[in-house]
């Protein structure tokens, strides 16, 4: 799909955009995404029409979402644009201010992220082209690590994602744990691909379950009182 003809079209639907940010499957697995998601900030708003109009042409459903400068998204939403994105245009105002607003998350929102994987697993399975397929289930283990890292969040109660300073506030042996989950999930099998191809999908659910017990025992900490050093909040790392 030409995201630039996507652009350029609804930047002459309305010239007064600040930023268009791409988030949701599309941003971390174009090959296997069905819709498009996009979130617009702009000076004033126009009819929702207008922005319909503008991608109703486009080869692929496409969701859009407008808001003003400092106007508030809801927390999944900022959640999904803060995990995965792509500034299609502008500074990337609509992310700073989504960081910025997004609530702590709760162990409910971390065991949501589940299905999120889950979802993607279940689309690589099916995917008969090789590469998409890698590109689904290293995006899948990804997820994981992220619900292990938004479980390190609501531990601690801090709306800063980044994973090494989360790494040093918790407490042993979570802390090790945490780092385990790091150096497989996001670094190997993530950002590496290399996990075990032959039984990628015994093994994504083998970690599913450690990191399952791993959200278990931060809930566990947090309720019994766990006394730990919080993070300062920050950017949210990429």
């Amino acid at each position: 799909m030409d995201l630039g003809a996507l652009t350029r079209s609804l930047l002459r639907a309305d010239p007064e955009i600040r930023d268009i940010v791409l988030f949701g499957s599309m941003a971390y697995a174009p090959e296997l995404a069905h819709d498009v998601d996009v979130l617009i900030t702009t000076r004033r708003k126009k009819d929702i029409e207008v922005y319909w109009d503008a991608t109703a042409d486009f080869p692929r459903d496409v969701d859009v979402l407008v808001r003003e400068p400092g106007e508030r998204v809801s927390d999944s939403i900022a959640a999904s644009v803060c995990a995965w994105r792509a500034v299609l245009h502008g500074n990337g105002e609509t992310f700073r201010e989504a960081s910025e607003t997004m609530a702590v998350p709760t162990f409910e929102d971390v065991r949501a992220i589940f299905r999120n994987g889950d979802s993607m697993l279940a689309l690589a399975q099916h995917e008969t082209n090789a590469a998409t397929a890698d590109h689904g289930y290293r995006t899948a283990f990804g997820i994981l690590f992220d619900v292990a890292r938004n479980a390190a969040q609501a531990f601690l109660n801090t709306d800063n994602s980044r994973w090494g300073e989360l790494r040093r506030a918790l407490p042993r042996p979570l802390d090790q744990e945490f780092h385990a989950l790091i150096n497989t999930l996001h670094v190997q099998y993530s950002y590496d691909g290399h996990y075990p191809k032959d039984r990628a999908d015994e093994e994504y659910q083998r970690w599913r379950v450690r990191v399952a017990k791993f959200v278990d025992d931060l809930e566990e900490g947090a309720r019994a009182g766990v006394e730990e050093p919080g993070v300062d909040a920050a950017e949210p790392q990429p």
